[in-house]
């Protein structure tokens, strides 16, 4: 039997700079997700490890729709 494959993949998420705290506050409460750096301007980088592609497309709608989020934009993916 094969392991299941692992689907790594990284955001970068724009915000505006009065919400940058409340935005990062939520998005750390989806599984499965990371922040590995923030900018005080309003910019912050999300790391994912999930077992299906879908769940990367749900966490970036999920982002998406936080209040204060412009833009949340994947710019990396990999499968192991």
């Amino acid at each position: 039997m094969m392991p299941k494959p692992v689907h790594i993949s990284s955001l970068v998420v724009y915000v505006e700079r009065s919400k940058l705290e409340s935005v990062i506050r939520q998005t750390k409460l989806f599984p499965q997700i990371e922040i590995q750096g923030q900018d005080p301007d309003g910019k912050f980088i999300v790391l994912l490890e999930t077992e299906e592609e879908q769940s990367i497309l749900t966490a970036i709608d999920y982002i998406q729709d936080l209040d204060g989020v412009l833009t949340a934009t994947l710019v990396y993916h990999q499968i192991d």
